[in-house]
């Protein structure tokens, strides 16, 4: 009897520090396809890796339904609804602010401001490299607070609440 597969080790596991490259899209249809971006749609993007102090959320989890049969006392499940973690980035914010407020608006007072931006958001975790892996993301700006520390430089934590599907491990077409 043939033995089980063995998955390796992984050779290559890497942080995402110094070789992630985040790109914001503030338009609502920036990809024609978005399962496979061309290369000028990647390029149409900005490059806002650098403002960035952290992030959290960005992962799906899915509901389950639970199947009840009386002739058995298991209960078998099955998946259901996916569901987006809550999400958000906080970023480094400048004097100047020519920062990430230049691009993004959140309609929080509800009085007459910009529309909260929405658009897409492209995380290549191994860098923007043909062939590499990258996940999109369609959002919209919820919130964005300033985050005050007397110990920390001023930053703003952006808040988004996903609009639709996600697009996973999409390959990265070739750089020019």
């Amino acid at each position: 009897m043939p033995l089980a597969t063995v998955l390796p080790e992984v050779p290559d596991a890497f942080s995402p520090l110094e070789q992630t490259r985040v790109y914001l899209y503030t338009t609502t249809t920036p990809f024609v396809n978005p399962a496979a971006p061309t290369r000028s749609e990647i390029n149409a993007g900005v490059d806002i890796t650098a403002q960035i102090a952290e992030w959290s959320g960005f992962t799906i989890a899915t509901e389950f339904i639970d199947i009840p049969n009386i002739a058995n006392k298991f209960v078998s499940r099955i998946g259901g609804r996916i569901t987006a973690e809550d999400s958000s980035i906080t970023f480094h914010l400048s004097e100047s602010g020519a920062d990430i407020r230049a691009h993004l608006n959140a309609d929080e007072s509800g009085v007459g401001g910009a529309a909260a931006t929405k658009g897409w958001l492209l995380f290549a975790d191994a860098g923007d490299a043909t062939g590499l892996l990258a996940d999109l993301y369609p959002f919209e700006v919820a919130s964005m607070g300033k985050v005050r520390a007397l110990d920390s430089n001023l930053r703003i934590t952006v808040s988004v609440a996903f609009r639709g599907r996600f697009y996973e491990n999409i390959a990265l077409p070739a750089t020019a």
